[in-house]
């Protein structure tokens, strides 16, 4: 599988909930967005937040990001980004990964950098921080640092070409679309937006749509181990703290030690490897099972209840738990199926068919807990 960038810090989210019926202004926007909106006293970028429901901004190949770069610094063609301007913040509607990557240079941040170690709660994965080094290794290579650029700006012995590139990317910015009207009017933009062109795939649209369901919720928080964006933030301080409990517990159940190519030890995790879109997939389908009571319902996420406390999503993550123990582990009433011998095939590919047949029988075996525990 391809490395992937996650420059999921470079842009905070926010929640379009708040802003619900506010309209866009009547006056003048700016028309571009530049690097100088980045640096240190800007106005502009600091300003800038995702929605709740904006796809995490990790889907770029460190070649895509270089490209993006050498096409800044050359003066190529660079689509539109889509914003919309709420009372509060301006909200990126499409072109997360454009400014995302703009911000990292600046910041030389290509997900392992000082913003990134906070927002992941300095726990980085070593997939993520290999997919960092080759992307800033390719920058080096074939656009330079942001801090080289700052270098050349003031060298009087520049060459024309050199000094061609520097004017650039001082002088250059990414010009903005604006979406007129309220955040209903926005959220369906994105939508509307993001199923053409380069599209949402099925699991990111899978969560969006349902993201205020304990199945889409968990999925969110076990993925990061309850770091990274708190989708569950508009929780009490309890609910919340107890979903980023339970989320650790379960990602260290399900997901370490990381998979490491070529596998040489039989020590490897419960889940399968990491990587986010593979793991999502697990995981929503793992919590799902999780949810089901003894008529197998619900059968789909779009099934599931919306959780508007938190206490249906803290509920799913102890079943779950309990689930992953039953299947493996020490605890009293373990089965102690060993990952390897059960789940991991002779070339030590993970088996998701033979991980959800187990967790689908386990069902019938774990303890049911109540909203208390």
């Amino acid at each position: 599988m391809a490395q992937l960038v996650n420059l999921d810090a470079m842009i905070s989210r926010a929640d379009f909930a708040v802003d619900l019926g506010a309209q866009s202004p009547s006056h003048e926007n700016v028309t571009t967005i530049s690097t100088r909106d980045f640096t240190q006293g800007a106005l502009l970028g600091p300003s800038l937040r995702k929605p709740d429901f904006q796809r995490e901004t990790n889907h770029w190949t460190p070649e895509q990001v270089v490209s993006l770069l050498e096409c800044f610094v050359n003066g190529d063609l660079i689509p539109s980004v889509i914003l919309w301007q709420s009372p509060t913040y301006l909200f990126v509607i499409d072109g997360g990964h454009r400014l995302s990557v703009l911000r990292a240079w600046i910041e030389d941040d290509y997900g392992d950098g000082h913003h990134s170690q906070r927002f992941f709660g300095y726990s980085i994965s070593k997939a993520q921080k290999q997919a960092a080094k080759t992307t800033r290794d390719l920058i080096g290579e074939r656009v330079g640092s942001w801090k080289h650029f700052e270098a050349k700006a003031s060298d009087p012995n520049l060459s024309a070409s050199d000094r061609t590139k520097v004017t650039t990317v001082i002088s250059r910015g990414l010009p903005i679309q604006w979406v007129k009207g309220d955040a209903d009017k926005a959220e369906a933009s994105f939508f509307k937006i993001n199923t053409k062109g380069t599209p949402l795939d099925e699991v990111e649209e899978l969560l969006l749509r349902n993201r205020s369901k304990s199945v889409s919720i968990a999925s969110r928080a076990i993925i990061r181990a309850g770091q990274g964006h708190k989708y569950w933030s508009a929780f009490s301080n309890g609910v919340a703290t107890d979903i980023e409990t339970f989320a650790q517990r379960l990602h260290t159940c399900l997901f370490d030690p990381e998979v490491q190519k070529p596998i040489k030890t039989l020590d490897l995790p419960l889940g399968g490897p990491k990587s986010v879109r593979t793991a999502l997939e697990t995981l929503i389908e793992f919590n799902l099972i999780a949810a089901r009571n003894q008529m197998g319902e619900p059968k789909r996420v779009e099934d599931v209840e919306e959780d508007l406390t938190g206490e249906k999503t803290v509920q799913l993550l102890r079943q779950g738990l309990s689930l992953a123990q039953r299947i493996t582990g020490n605890e009293n009433g373990s089965l102690g199926l060993h990952p390897a011998v059960y789940f991991y095939g002779p070339t030590g590919r993970h088996s998701g068919p033979m991980f959800m047949g187990t967790v689908s029988n386990g069902t019938g075996l774990r303890p049911v807990f109540d909203a208390n525990g």
